[in-house]
């Protein structure tokens, strides 16, 4: 597993993210399932989600579905939303996928809602609304 990690983190420095990002992901799998390590593992797959994000955004969103996932079912849901809206920053920016934006930016908001984390809330539902355009005078 280790020398996975690090094998990743030379791919990184030399900018090989798709590389970088299969070794992240063979490091999670070992902890997942030889070291029991779930926590470790979710962490390592958004190692791997960042390294992945600008040239395989497909596969950095699978990735951090996963941790996403992971977290979700500890009851982390505000790392979780966070990790959510960067998922349909992804979607909406990297792919161009406006629906499976909205729809990664309204469960980020109903998370962090769930969280009592007000502030959060509105960053990600600015995403999901249209919001009313102000012009100052003389526009």
């Amino acid at each position: 597993m280790e020398l996975y990690t690090q094998a990743a983190n030379a791919f990184r420095m030399q900018k090989a993210g798709r590389e970088a990002g299969q070794c992240f992901e063979k490091a999670a799998s070992l902890q997942s399932s030889k070291l029991n390590e779930p926590d470790d593992a979710a962490n390592t797959l958004t190692e791997a989600f960042k390294s992945y994000r600008k040239d395989e955004p497909e596969d950095a969103a699978r990735c951090l579905e996963q941790a996403i996932n992971h977290y979700t079912m500890k009851g982390n849901f505000r790392r979780a939303a966070g990790h959510k809206q960067s998922l349909a920053e992804v979607y909406e920016v990297e792919l161009s996928d406006e629906k499976r934006a909205a729809e990664a930016y309204e469960t980020a908001a109903g998370w962090y809602e769930a969280d009592n984390a007000e502030a959060y809330v509105k960053t990600s539902s600015e995403h999901t609304e249209p919001q009313p355009q102000s012009y100052a005078v003389g526009d």
